[in-house]
């Protein structure tokens, strides 16, 4: 049961710590997991001030470690007697969170109706079609389609590129000193000239997506940050007051 661990100082400190935003580093196994719950657990059952489940948002980087996550937190109320729904709590992914809000926003976002993934074949086509339409000059049509050590096709190339560039944010030719840096550091070697070619006609794949009702993962990230330049105040609509 529960009722038996021994926090030690550190962790009581976090378990306990109110009002203010934490960061907890530790290793693995060190029992960061454990601890969120606890603290959970404390926030829930507060003689003064408890919160309601439905204030909580817990989010983490795989759906495992979601669902492991909302196991424990129900076991542990499960343990001190306390009713509470656990489908009021919200325990989810930061993709499927981003998902989520993507759908419920599409309209404020410019598409025509819900979005979707976009899978690796199609991303591959869209670009290999953007390759056809506008040579760059210095990539290597010949192995278009080869990415090993030592020869990168002008396909993996543009798609490693393409990340970058979404990742990075970069959007004109004074960029094309990052992009290279960037593309080097993931063993890929092109030119200045390339790089330069390469964000200018990224903005054909961005459209292109859009125009398909297509989005990538990183999409995500980027899509709520254009949602909340527009509304600053759109996350206070969901009610939580503790991530």
């Amino acid at each position: 049961k529960n009722m038996a661990v021994k926090w030690t100082a550190e962790q009581q400190k976090v378990i306990d710590a109110r009002d203010r935003n934490l960061l907890v580093s530790a290793a693995a196994g060190s029992g960061k997991t454990a601890v969120l719950v606890e603290r959970i657990l404390a926030m829930v059952k507060d003689p003064v001030h408890p919160i309601d489940i439905d204030q909580l948002l817990v989010v983490t980087f795989t759906r495992a470690a979601a669902g492991e996550m909302k196991e424990r937190i129900g076991l542990y109320c499960e343990d001190f007697g306390l009713n509470i729904n656990m489908d009021d709590l919200t325990v989810t992914t930061f993709n499927a969170f981003g998902d989520k809000i993507v759908h419920e926003n599409f309209h404020e976002l410019g598409f025509e109706k819900e979005p979707r993934l976009i899978d690796d074949i199609e991303k591959s086509k869209i670009i290999a079609e953007i390759l056809r339409d506008n040579v760059i000059t210095e990539l290597d049509y010949r192995n278009f389609y080869m990415s090993m050590p030592f020869v990168k096709g002008a396909l993996p190339t543009a798609k490693k590129a393409f990340e970058i560039i979404k990742r990075e944010n970069l959007s004109n030719a004074s960029d094309a000193d990052i992009l290279k840096t960037k593309m080097q550091s993931e063993k890929y070697d092109i030119t200045a000239t390339a790089a330069a070619e390469l964000i200018a006609v990224y903005g054909e794949y961005d459209d292109c997506l859009h125009k398909s009702n297509l989005i990538e993962y990183a999409d995500q990230e980027l899509l709520i940050f254009e949602l909340l330049k527009k509304n600053p105040f759109y996350f206070e609509d969901y009610g939580f007051e503790h991530i």
